[in-house]
C-alpha cells in the first residue's frame, strides 16, 4: 500500500477552499428558504381570494367576503388590498376578488 502524503504546501488550502465556499453554501441555502416563504405565501393569497369569492357569491355582502379573504389566508389587514367586482350583482352570478398582499420583510436579512 502507498500512503499518500500531503504536500506541505498545500496543507491549508482546503481550509481556505471551505472558508471561501461556505458563504456562498450559506447565502444560496438561505435564498432557497425565502423563495418558499414566498410561494407559501402566494399559495395562501390564491387560496384567501378564491374563498372570498365564493363567499360573495353566495352571500352577496362585500364586507362578509373581505372577512372570508382575511380569514382564509389569516392576512394582514393593513397589508391587504381587497377589490371585489362586480359591486352590484344577483346571488350566485359569477364574482371577481383581487387581492394584492404586500409580502412580509425578508426574514433573513
Amino acid at each position: 500500500m502507498r500512503s499518500h502524503s500531503v504536500p506541505a504546501t498545500a496543507r491549508g488550502s482546503v481550509s481556505v477552499e471551505f472558508a471561501a465556499v461556505l458563504p456562498l453554501v450559506a447565502i444560496s441555502m438561505l435564498l432557497v428558504a425565502q423563495v418558499g416563504v414566498l410561494v407559501v405565501e402566494e399559495l395562501s393569497v390564491l387560496h384567501a381570494a378564491r374563498e372570498g369569492a365564493r363567499a360573495a357569491a353566495i352571500y352577496n355582502d362585500d364586507a362578509r367576503a373581505r372577512d372570508v379573504v382575511l380569514q382564509a389566508g389569516n392576512l394582514d389587514p393593513e397589508r391587504a388590498r381587497i377589490q371585489i367586482d362586480p359591486a352590484w350583482r344577483d346571488v350566485g352570478t359569477s364574482v371577481r376578488v383581487s387581492v394584492w398582499y404586500r409580502p412580509a420583510a425578508v426574514p433573513f436579512a
